[in-house]
Order: structure tokens, then C-alpha cells, then sequence
């Protein structure tokens, strides 16, 4: 996770499928819509689609798999600006996200190329000092 994600709350979630399943999960709440990092997904959260399962004492917010904005029972979903922005907000993190990852793998990278020219550097050093002591006692005889 990047460094500037707190912990979030939980939604509870009943995701209608295409093949006419309910699905009930939990997604994570950030910035007014839940996202589902399993599968990169994301839907707008809004009172209006909060529905009580039977039997259970707390809401759920019903989502169809394939729409963006969770569905409205009341009609007061989310407009289309609101959902544009929620959009663009949603797409400015990910992207902020993933400069993170490429900057840190970044310096791994560095880290590690470091670290092979040092242990090359070291293994040619010790080869030219062991020619050199070879060569200054008189146990290595050149072919010349």
C-alpha cells in the first residue's frame, strides 16, 4: 500500500452478477465511492442505494458488477457531474499511486545495480591482486 493510505472503513455490498447472483462483500470506502482493489472497481456511494437485507441489522449498499455509480432506489442518485468528478478524482489517485510504485521501484533498481558494480568492482579487484601476488612471488611463469 502506498504511504498515505490510512485505514478506511467497510461498506458492506451486495454486488448483483450478470449471471443473477447476489454477491455480498465489503468494499473499502475512500472519497465517496467504494472500491474493490481485488479487481480494480469502484462505485459511487450515495444514500439512495442503501438497502436493509432480511434479518440483519445493518444497510447495504447495492451495486450492479458492470455500472459505475452504485444503483438508486429513490431516484436521487448520483447527477453526471458529481459522477465525472468522482471519475477524475478516483483517476487522480491512481495515478498519484502509481508514480509511487515506479519511483520506489525506481530506487530498488538503483539499489541493485549498485550493488552488482560493487560486487564486480570487488571480484576484478581480488583477481588483479591475486595476478599481481602470483606474478611478484615468482609462482606464475608467463609463456613469453
Amino acid at each position: 500500500m502506498w504511504p498515505f493510505s490510512l485505514k478506511r472503513r467497510l461498506q458492506q455490498c451486495l454486488v448483483l452478477t450478470e449471471d443473477d447472483r447476489i454477491v455480498e462483500s465489503a468494499l473499502s470506502v475512500e472519497k465517496g465511492y467504494m472500491v474493490d482493489h481485488n479487481t480494480s472497481e469502484a462505485w459511487t456511494l450515495h444514500p439512495g442505494s442503501m438497502v436493509r437485507k432480511r434479518g440483519a441489522d445493518k444497510s447495504f449498499a447495492l451495486v450492479d458488477e458492470r455500472d459505475a455509480a452504485s444503483i438508486s432506489l429513490n431516484g436521487l442518485g448520483p447527477n453526471k457531474k458529481a459522477l465525472n468528478e468522482t471519475i477524475n478524482i478516483i483517476a487522480k489517485e491512481a495515478r498519484k499511486e502509481a508514480q509511487y510504485k515506479i519511483q520506489r521501484n525506481q530506487a530498488k533498481d538503483k539499489l541493485a545495480s549498485a550493488f552488482k558494480f560493487v560486487l564486480i568492482l570487488a571480484a576484478v579487484m581480488t583477481a588483479m591482486v591475486t595476478i599481481a601476488a602470483l606474478f611478484f612471488s615468482g609462482n606464475l611463469s608467463m609463456p613469453w
